[in-house]
């Protein structure tokens, strides 16, 4: 009888651990970073979350549009990066920048792009980037590679 009581127990135990466990997970997930890298001919890129960097003269908001990018030697790579307002719905279009640069020796750098903060309604502004690249090395250029996006920002007007 015992070990029946003692089982139940470890059965309720072990449920009871899983419900919790599978609760949690998306709490976990969400606040877990959601940077996409894209690997291709030997380079890497990564869409930085864009980031509040202070004001221009004018008083207004200024953003920045970070990218990482790793590459082995001898590379030499252009990223087009697009910058969006996710907020409403479809994404407005905000700019779009060529991103370059040229590795003599395996390693990583970070480009970016400051632009103003645009007010386009109430309420905070959503603004994300999406970036894709193409290497060249040694006289051979690859084709782009498929767009990846950036966590979004939230920030008040």
């Amino acid at each position: 009888m015992t070990i029946i009581s003692t089982q139940g127990k470890l059965r309720r135990t072990v449920v009871g651990g899983m419900i919790a466990l599978a609760a949690a997970a998306p709490i976990a997930l969400a606040s877990a970073p959601a940077q996409a890298t894209t690997t291709s001919s030997s380079c890497s890129v990564t869409p930085l979350r864009p980031y509040f960097v202070g004001f221009n003269s004018s008083g207004v908001k200024l953003v920045r549009y970070k990218v990482t990018v790793k590459c082995s030697a001898d590379r030499s790579i252009a990223i087009e990066q697009r910058r969006y307002d996710t907020v409403p719905s479809p994404d407005k279009y905000l700019g779009q920048s060529v991103l370059k640069h040229t590795f003599g020796s395996t390693g990583t750098v970070s480009l970016w792009v400051t632009q103003a903060l645009p007010e386009t309604g109430a309420g905070n502004e959503h603004v994300r980037q999406r970036v894709r690249f193409r290497v060249a090395s040694h006289g051979v250029t690859s084709a782009w590679t498929s767009w990846e996006y950036s966590p979004t920002l939230s920030i008040p007007n």
